[in-house]
């Protein structure tokens, strides 16, 4: 063999080698529910509501990035707001058990369920990653938009997947509500 198909042989391996690793990373489904109850006006006013406690970095984050996305749908934050925004983001173990009291015994409910164990990546530890945001209308408190989007993360942070969670959540807003599976 020459010199050359050597090197056509290197290249060849790395090239194949390059089209199969995407193949082994797990692809990462959004999970999404968004839009409103009732049509939304084009412009807006808001403020956010207050959670109880301290405010974490994550909250304040979570908050600036729904504030920039109605910002860009011509919503303003305003003292004199018609609406509340509510913001919740949380970053939790996949297979986190709630525990409830019936009175006659205790029984458990699994609130998140991690994903099938698939390819070589799937024996990891998935961290849940959820936001989810309302918008209630403050002269008779109806809610009038509910976005919800989450994922499951081996490796990625809430920080990183924020944004996208943020998009998706956003996705129907001013229209009615539907549930999809995004896959990127």
């Amino acid at each position: 063999m020459t010199r050359t198909g050597h090197k056509d042989i290197g290249v060849l391996s790395a090239m194949a080698f390059m089209l199969i690793l995407p193949g082994c990373a797990p692809i990462v489904e959004t999970y999404i529910r968004s839009g409103g109850v009732a049509p939304l006006a084009e412009t807006g006013q808001y403020i956010f509501a207050s959670p109880p406690g301290n405010v974490s970095p994550l909250h304040i984050k979570a908050k600036n990035l729904v504030a920039d996305s109605l910002h860009l749908k011509n919503w303003t934050e305003s003292t004199h707001a018609q609406y509340v925004v509510s913001v919740g983001v949380s970053s939790l173990p996949s297979d986190l058990e709630v525990y409830e009291n019936s009175g006659e015994g205790t029984g458990k409910t699994i609130i998140a369920r991690r994903p099938e164990e698939k390819g070589v990546l799937g024996n990891c530890s998935a961290i849940h990653h959820r936001l989810d945001v309302k918008i209630f209308r403050i002269s008779d408190g109806r809610n009038m938009f509910s976005g919800t989007a989450s994922e499951y993360h081996c490796k990625a942070s809430i920080d990183d997947t924020l944004p996208f969670l943020t998009n998706a959540a956003l996705r129907n807003f001013g229209r009615r509500a539907e549930s999809a599976i995004e896959k990127r």
